[in-house]
């Protein structure tokens, strides 16, 4: 609550830049189970919190995991640089 004053606004967009950059490093749905227990512990109603969370997550899913594939996919092909 330091963070943000208590501004529900401030709160969702740092949860929001959260999703972004949790989706795009592991995907897979992680950042709505990390940010719902965030939320809810600044005192916003669950159902609410994990909606938003959910409709947060569908805009960053367009990148999420993108590097995952990449790096075991690529990683088992044994390639060297030059």
């Amino acid at each position: 609550k330091a963070l943000t004053n208590g501004h529900a606004v401030a709160e969702l967009l740092v949860i929001f830049c959260f999703a972004f950059m949790v989706e795009g490093a592991s995907g897979f749905g992680t950042p709505v189970a990390l940010g719902a227990p965030m939320l809810i512990s600044l005192g916003h109603p669950k159902l609410e919190s994990v909606v938003v969370l959910l409709l947060a997550n569908t805009f960053a899913t367009v990148f999420g995991a993108a590097g995952t594939p990449i790096w075991f996919g690529f990683g088992s092909l044994n390639l060297t640089e030059r």
